[in-house]
């Protein structure tokens, strides 16, 4: 995933997930081998990542890529971070 890769920097966190629908369309199909080459680079380039769920409308959606629930969080932002975020 080369062109993905050259826009990651600085990026914090990444999540995947599939499409819902919004309960009007019928979601899309999530391609499994894109959520594992987010999941690759994001640990390449020590990417916290989460992984939402695959696709559909279940009330419980199936949070497992390749048998395993990434909960990938961002580190929380020291005082002085969030200080000079807002004023910028």
């Amino acid at each position: 995933m080369p062109e993905l890769a050259d826009h990651v920097e600085g990026i914090g966190w990444i999540n995947a997930s599939g499409e819902t629908g919004c309960n009007r369309v019928e979601p899309r199909r999530l391609d499994l081998q894109w959520a594992r080459n987010i999941r690759d680079l994001c640990k390449e380039k020590n990417i916290p990542f989460r992984f939402s769920h695959v696709s559909g409308r279940e009330r419980y959606p199936d949070r497992h890529l390749d048998g395993v629930i990434y909960n990938g969080v961002p580190p929380p932002m020291l005082k002085s971070e969030k200080t000079s975020q807002e004023a910028a």
